[in-house]
């Protein structure tokens, strides 16, 4: 069986400085924790949970992962605040700017994005939706018909609309967004 572990003599408030504890069953603790299991302010690990979080499953402030969930979750599968991969959920829905193929926020962008306030991407749904081939917005809505095209849509209606309804708290990441995708 695979063992291994050293752990630092330095320690911060008794917390190791590095912890390498590798094998079935242990965990790693420490400011930076590496392991199957691991727990630090930098985490690496299978099952990671840091401030800074790197692994199959991270959790974290910043989750980076096969599956990364954080206030920054970025991974094939991402759930955060700010969250991008393949399948991707940012805030009321799960979150709040989400990029990916399959991605659900608030401001959406994605090639089947579904946001509350913004729709980017091949099919979209949001109160403001800018699609390729289907585009449903409740507010506005505009589909080219023609895959990877997204020219032709009133980006005056789009950005008074959003201006007018997206709260004051996520006008900042409404910015981001449009810049993101070029509505300007």
């Amino acid at each position: 069986m695979l063992n291994y572990e050293y752990k630092s003599k330095r320690t911060v408030c008794g917390i190791p400085l590095i912890h390498i504890n590798i094998g079935i069953g242990k965990t790693a603790k420490g400011i930076v924790a590496i392991g199957f299991k691991s727990v630090g302010v930098i985490s690496i690990g299978l099952l990671s949970l840091g401030l800074l979080s790197i692994g199959l499953l991270a959790l974290g402030f910043l989750g980076l992962g096969i599956m990364g969930i954080g206030f920054f979750g970025f991974g094939a599968f991402a759930l955060g605040l700010l969250s991008g991969g393949a399948i991707s959920f940012g805030i009321m829905s799960f979150g709040v700017l989400s990029c990916g193929a399959v991605s659900i926020g608030q401001f959406a962008v994605g090639a089947l994005a579904k946001g509350h306030y913004f729709a980017f991407g091949d099919t979209a749904a949001a109160m403001v939706a800018l699609g390729a081939t289907k585009a449903h917005g409740t507010l506005y809505s505009y589909f080219t018909g023609i895959q990877n095209s997204f020219s032709g849509y009133d980006a005056n209606a789009v950005i008074s609309i959003l201006e007018n309804n997206v709260p004051s708290a996520l006008k900042w990441l409404m910015n981001i967004t449009l810049s993101m995708v070029g509505v300007q």
